[in-house]
């Protein structure tokens, strides 16, 4: 734990000052992140872009909206959901990033299980 919790200090100290960067598997992401953060807004806000990008649920919006002859409720539905999914990678982005930074815990999980990863910012193509 001891080992852990100084290659946190370590990395926390090289972020702020610019020397880290860190980076993220995008898929390992959008699974991660709603099991990391406390924030039940954070949790409510993942379930309802799952229900919201459900197979069925796009398979079910598609098939009433050209049954009823709503053909640009089927367009406002795809840009929706393109936007919601793009609004996803961000917040899920901050709240892993926040709690990297602020938790040594979620920090160690999160580089074990491959969701971060820690390059120097003078190489960046080096991981450290």
């Amino acid at each position: 734990m001891k080992k852990s919790s100084a290659l946190f200090d370590i990395v926390v100290e090289k972020y702020s000052k610019g020397q880290v960067l860190i980076g993220f598997n995008r898929s390992s992401l959008l699974v991660h992140y709603a099991k990391v953060t406390k924030n039940p807004l954070v949790k409510l806000f993942h379930h309802f872009v799952w229900l919201y990008s459900f197979p069925a649920t796009i398979i079910v919006v598609a098939a009433v909206f050209f049954y009823l002859h709503q053909y640009v409720y089927i367009a406002l539905y795809a840009a929706g959901l393109g936007s919601l999914l793009m609004l996803e990678h961000y917040v899920a982005q901050r709240v892993t990033l926040c709690q990297v930074l602020g938790s040594p815990e979620a920090f160690s999980h999160l580089l074990k299980s491959g969701v971060i990863t820690i390059r120097d910012a003078a190489e960046p193509d080096t991981p450290l």
